[in-house]
């Protein structure tokens, strides 16, 4: 095994142990934010579908 595949193995291994933690996404509904995992699936298919914008004055 050459130097290099040592090192991608030994880099996928330390990947393999990486854990994360699950965070919640808060979007603005109506005047007021919500975590989307609480919405209803018609509210997160248009999420999905949301695209952002700038207004610039």
């Amino acid at each position: 095994m050459s130097q290099r595949e040592a090192q991608i193995q030994q880099l996928e291994e330390q990947l393999a142990s990486i854990k994360g933690t699950p965070c919640d996404i808060y979007s603005r509904v109506v005047g007021y934010h919500s975590p989307t995992n609480h919405w209803n699936e018609g509210k997160k298919e248009e999420f999905g579908k949301r695209e952002t914008f700038a207004v610039n004055p």
